[in-house]
């Protein structure tokens, strides 16, 4: 069964998929992205009114994640924006 969803966080261990549908814990999952496909594990599925389900992804070791691979079109890269404190 496909659920739609959204790859909101990625990293080389993990994602997290915003879709309106549930997945069960432990579930084997893959996510298409790009030109790869990433296989693991769900982990947590919390819903957030007005948004729907985040599901967090533990990757497979086979299916790591590398920037080289594809980058989200959302992505910001870490370090490109500051944010500071004002009085």
């Amino acid at each position: 069964e496909s659920v739609p969803g959204n790859l909101e966080e990625i990293d080389e261990y993990s994602a997290v998929v915003l879709s309106e549908r549930p997945v069960p814990l432990a579930s084997r999952v893959h996510v298409a992205c790009s030109t790869h496909i990433l296989r693991g594990v769900s982990r947590t599925c919390e819903f957030i009114p007005q948004l729907g389900y985040f599901i967090e992804i533990e990757l497979a070791p086979a299916s790591r994640y590398s920037p080289q691979w594809f980058s989200p079109r959302h992505l910001v890269p870490l370090g490109e924006y500051s944010v500071g404190l004002s009085a």
